[in-house]
Parts: C-alpha cells; sequence; structure tokens
C-alpha cells in the first residue's frame, strides 16, 4: 500500500490514525507539529 506522513499535535489522535492506517496495511511515518513534518518529507 501507500506510505504516508500523518501530521497532528495531539499523539492520541495520531496514535488511533496510526492503528487504523497499519491495520489498513499502509506504513506510516508521524510528526506532531507541521516544521517535523517537513523535515521528515526532505
Amino acid at each position: 500500500m501507500a506510505h504516508l506522513l500523518l501530521i497532528d499535535d495531539e499523539a492520541p489522535i495520531r496514535a488511533s490514525l496510526r492503528e487504523i492506517l497499519e491495520y489498513e496495511g499502509h506504513k506510516v511515518a508521524e510528526a506532531g507539529t507541521g516544521m517535523d513534518g517537513i523535515l521528515a518529507a526532505t
């Protein structure tokens, strides 16, 4: 499936979304801020 970058400032929401996305077969990277997301994507 897809490799996704999940960005959200609330850790519990990130964890829930990550669990759902991984269950569906996606690889998930996560970041807590927009800047961290930009750094993770580059």
